[in-house]
């Protein structure tokens, strides 16, 4: 017989608590999952639009200061500085948060791609593909939630000649 005085739960009602935090884990750690995806699908998606904003405003601005309507390119080398260049204009100096979200961006080897990943998730990147490495007349950005396999296309130049 129990002494009533005696504090304390007893072994059965300790397991039936640690089933039931069991069964809630097992619920909610895969949606916490899919609301994390979800949030940086929409991170990338928000950046890509950010870079499609950058780059077509500089050829308006290209357009207006010399006729002919060119995005950033970079040149016939294969170097990063360009896609870092890009993504600071797209941002903007100072945005802290939004600078440590993606990498600086790696340009491949032909010089036409500029990719960025983004650093919590490496398989969500954003590109930005022109139709040369040198003078660029005409591009798309796409983004990607399998490491750039498929490519959602977010915007595009003009002639629309640029697809992923």
């Amino acid at each position: 017989m129990k002494n009533r005085s005696e504090k304390g739960f007893t072994l059965i009602e300790l397991v039936i608590v640690v089933a039931i935090l069991g069964i809630l884990m097992a619920i909610a750690i895969p949606a916490y999952s899919g609301v994390v995806d979800t949030a940086r699908s929409a991170q990338a998606r928000a950046f890509a639009a950010q870079i499609n904003t950058y780059v077509m405003s500089e050829g308006m601005s290209n357009m207006m200061k010399t006729g002919n309507e060119t995005y950033p390119a970079g040149g016939a080398d294969a170097d990063n500085v360009i896609c870092e260049a890009i993504k600071t204009g797209a941002i903007g100096a100072g945005d802290t948060a939004s600078e440590a979200a993606f990498d600086g961006g790696v340009r491949n080897g032909d010089g036409t791609v500029c990719t960025w990943t983004l650093a919590t998730a490496v398989k969500f990147v954003v590109l930005l593909k022109t139709d040369v490495n040198a003078v660029a007349t005409d591009y798309a950005i796409g983004w990607s939630d399998d490491s750039g396999a498929s490519t959602n296309q977010v915007g595009q130049g003009k002639k629309a000649g640029v697809t992923f």
